[in-house]
């Protein structure tokens, strides 16, 4: 599993010479991750502009904060401290990801947000 932090929602337009396809991006800590359909959920399969990768979606966010807001997310997420000022955000349903980064993002209290995505090989990635 990989984690990258989410930045900038972007969308694209790619044209295919079959029909005109709609592609969304996020810029991950500096790696661009792109998904078809206007939605990021977990288990959607994205593909890494940076790198080449294809990859999964996953459920979680590790954010850091020394006055993590629970009240603003406990009805989202189950929160485990991983260490110090560091989180683990697991979603309690289905969440377009891409719209929850823009509103943990918009939390003043978070300092770093990181989407999980998992590059392991295709064959091998689990089901969310």
């Amino acid at each position: 599993m990989t984690l990258a932090a989410c930045r900038n929602d972007e969308r694209d337009q790619s044209q295919s010479t079959t029909s005109a396809q709609t592609y969304f991006t996020l810029d991950n800590n500096g790696e661009k991750i792109r998904w078809r359909g206007q939605k990021l959920l977990p288990g959607t399969r994205i593909d890494n502009l940076s790198n080449g990768e294809p990859g999964l979606v996953g459920r979680d966010f590790v954010v850091t904060s020394s006055a993590l807001p629970y009240q603003q997310l406990t009805p989202q997420y189950t929160i485990t401290q991983i260490a110090g000022d560091n989180y683990r955000l697991s979603a309690t349903a289905t969440l377009d990801m891409a719209s929850e980064m823009a509103r943990l993002k918009a939390m003043p209290e978070l300092t770093l947000i990181e989407l999980q995505i998992d590059y392991s090989p295709i064959t091998e990635l689990p089901q969310y």
